[in-house]
């Protein structure tokens, strides 16, 4: 029928492995900024210390994705897999969207539905 137009994250690894605690690469790295990115403007994780890119999955990184998996109605065991790189690649695209329509004006969600649903 139609055309799956989604737009996918940038530099993106696509899910070309499945990522969890222990390993190391640029595909870690990757993950680490996206859930930065993600966690500053979603505020999902509880904490106000960002992520360290360091290319290591680590206990960090667990934590941070555990609760973005958490968040997005996923089985949060923190394992970066396939349902969780597409439900990523999803939440960044709408990031992006906001932010590109906003002129990057808002600094997380709550700024961003306050001014669209305000009186």
């Amino acid at each position: 029928m139609g055309e799956n137009n989604a737009m996918l994250v940038p530099n993106a690894p696509q899910c070309k492995r499945l990522l969890y605690k222990g390993m190391k690469g640029e595909d870690v790295k990757w993950l680490q900024e996206i859930l930065n990115d993600l966690n500053a403007f979603y505020k999902f994780c509880p904490t106000n210390t960002p992520l360290k890119v360091t290319g290591f999955f680590g206990d960090d990184t667990a934590r941070y994705l555990k609760f973005f998996q958490y968040r997005e109605s996923l089985i949060p065991d923190s394992h970066f897999d396939r349902a969780t790189c597409d439900k990523l690649n999803s939440r960044y695209n709408d990031y992006i969207d906001i932010q590109y329509r906003s002129k990057f004006h808002y600094n997380n969600i709550e700024d961003y539905l306050n001014s669209r649903f305000s009186d």
